[in-house]
């Protein structure tokens, strides 16, 4: 296996030159192009046939986080020359940030149009910490091993324990005597294996980091979060610059937004409002429009699919359900019965808590769907998308009604067409239920090598036949 990591300058594969060199020449270089060069030799006589299937766990392009430039003061231009400041990266809005800045796979904007700092609070946002349900913010106790320069530790406690760590999520671990050994670094891979005829299983904890000392056997604790978002998966070329930035955004709930000549990133959170719209701002002849939903679009089934990183990144769903009001044990009673079932698809997301959250927000504002319109004063030139006012119109009964701002239309006359939704707290983070255990898959057994007894061997002059043999018991 030759791995070529895609440089913009690289040369064409050596061996591939040599074996087929007159369709491989030194012009097959493949710049820009991440790839591997594999050559498999057939053994007629074995048990295989046709060529393997090679699956490959891939980090990432390098991309520019701006959070770790110390010249974070000047242009965009300048702080995008620092190459130290460039590395891998799961966090949503630094990989949106990348995304319209390449001008070969993405957007191609100018530095010189983006507002960075709100790029750093919307990452910022996503790589907050919050608690996975086995842990719920308190260290649980582990039975552990490690050996210095090691990138894993073993567990030895229970196979619950073991897959309470989930890949990507963040672990802080101690020792016997309360010491830190870890503190929050990332998981990598949380591997189980089980052989044939053996009662043990290995649990091991892959992370980003090495150990400095060895450890034997520590009665110790650990606690693992989980990012608020990220964003593992690979981004397709064949889709338009529309779609695949709907997807990164969505991945993060993010709204894109050009203000003052800049292009920023806000990420839906909670918040309070900024604004206080009143009957003054709102043109009578034109009226007020609300729109209180409907079943359509209402939901007590959300169903989210992503590819979950504990089981090798195969798809996936997390199911949430409706608690109704009329009874908490059917999530169908607050709607006659009926199953309002809506399917959402989130390929950046590869963690099951952050999945169910994505669906948590989902059916709770399916079920929230009251949303205004209106023809403003030109002071609603105040408001950007995404702000957080309150509305009082005495013809409808409002009176500091809490609204997000959905969209902005600008009138030829200088009015402002004003689209506002209910604002209710989707946002906050959830601890999810417990994600099942998964049963480790039997090996079959057709196939097992096992040690033979009875291993005897006749030579030949104690043969009947003549002829050496060795025999053995089943």
């Amino acid at each position: 296996f030759n791995a070529h990591h895609g440089a913009a300058t690289q040369t064409a594969d050596p061996m591939l030159r040599a074996s087929i060199g007159s369709q491989w020449t030194t012009a097959h270089k493949l710049n820009g192009v991440a790839y591997i060069a594999a050559s498999f030799i057939y053994d007629s006589k074995g048990q295989f046939s046709g060529v393997p299937q090679i699956t490959v766990q891939v980090k990432g392009k390098k991309v520019y986080d701006q959070r770790k430039d110390s010249t974070n003061g000047g242009t965009g231009t300048q702080r995008l020359a620092t190459p130290s400041t460039y590395g891998w990266s799961d966090n949503p809005a630094i990989c949106f940030q990348d995304f319209i800045l390449n001008n070969e796979y993405g957007k191609g904007l100018p530095s010189s149009q983006v507002n960075f700092p709100t790029f750093t609070t919307a990452a910022n946002k996503a790589d907050t910490l919050v608690d996975q349900p086995y842990f719920d913010g308190s260290a649980k106790s582990l039975t552990w091993s490690g050996t210095a320069g090691d990138d894993y530790i073993t567990i030895l406690g229970s196979e619950e324990s073991w897959w309470q760590n989930k890949v990507g999520e963040l672990i802080s671990l101690f020792d016997a005597n309360g010491n830190g050994v870890l503190d929050a670094i990332e998981i990598t891979e949380a591997r189980r294996d089980g052989f044939f005829n053996e009662s043990s299983v290995d649990y091991k904890i892959f992370i980003g980091a090495t150990l400095s000392q060895t450890y034997s056997s520590q009665s110790g604790t650990s606690l693992v979060q989980v990012k608020r978002f990220h964003c593992n998966g690979y981004l397709d070329g064949n889709k338009t610059v529309m779609d695949n930035a709907k997807e990164l955004l969505a991945n993060m709930r993010g709204i894109f937004l050009y203000v003052d000549g800049k292009y920023e990133l806000q990420i839906e959170d909670t918040g309070s409002s900024t604004f206080s719209i009143t009957d003054n701002h709102i043109i009578s002849d034109s009226g007020i429009s609300v729109d209180y939903g409907n079943k359509d679009k209402k939901a007590n089934k959300v169903i989210v699919e992503f590819f979950n990183a504990n089981k090798k990144y195969e798809l996936d769903t997390a199911t949430v359900l409706h608690t109704a009001t009329t009874d908490a044990n059917d999530f169908t009673s607050d709607d006659s019965g009926e199953v309002l079932e809506v399917k959402a698809e989130f390929p950046y997301v590869s963690d099951p808590y952050i999945a169910y959250n994505m669906g948590k927000a989902i059916l709770t504002r399916s079920r929230n769907q009251t949303s205004m319109q209106f023809v403003g004063t030109p002071e609603m030139y105040k408001l950007n998308v995404g702000d957080i006012v309150t509305l009082t119109y005495a013809g409808l009964g409002f009176n500091g009604k809490v609204c997000r701002v959905e969209a902005l239309e600008l009138h030829s006359d200088g009015l402002v067409g004003v689209s506002l939704i209910e604002y209710f707290d989707v946002y906050t983070w959830e601890v999810p239920p417990q994600e099942p255990l998964e049963e480790l898959a039997n090996i079959p057994s057709a196939y097992a090598v096992l040690p033979p007894t009875g291993l005897a061997f006749t030579d030949t002059d104690a043969s009947a036949t003549g002829r050496p043999f060795i025999s053995w018991t089943l």
